[in-house]
């Protein structure tokens, strides 16, 4: 059987059918994208370590677990404890801090 060269999806679906070898390799590139996003993911988690001071770390890791294709890479659970985390610690740096010197100008 002859398989023709064509050029996107519709190629692929024909070339699987017809030709046998594209189920391998689509196998195969979905192993290698799912090793990628595996180390991805662990290489963001040794980055929030290193660099805890650096919030798109943690967002870049937020958006990987909560929209990864893999499914032994998407936690959608993590990804939303993480925002949780995030979002606590924003609203602390958001409260106006308090001194000693305002609690004695607010007795006043």
């Amino acid at each position: 059987m002859i398989c023709h060269v064509k050029s996107g999806s519709r190629a692929l679906r024909e070339r699987s059918r017809g030709c046998g070898v594209a189920p391998d390799l689509d196998s195969r590139r979905r192993l290698v994208a799912a090793a990628a996003a595996l180390s991805l993911r662990d290489r963001l988690r040794d980055g929030m370590k290193r660099y805890p001071d650096q919030p798109a770390l943690v967002h870049a890791l937020i958006r990987l677990l909560a929209a990864a294709p893999e499914g032994g890479v998407r936690d959608g659970q993590g990804a939303l404890a993480l925002m949780r985390d995030v979002l606590a610690r924003e609203a602390l740096r958001a409260q106006p801090s308090r001194t000693p010197q305002l609690d004695d100008a607010v007795a006043r």
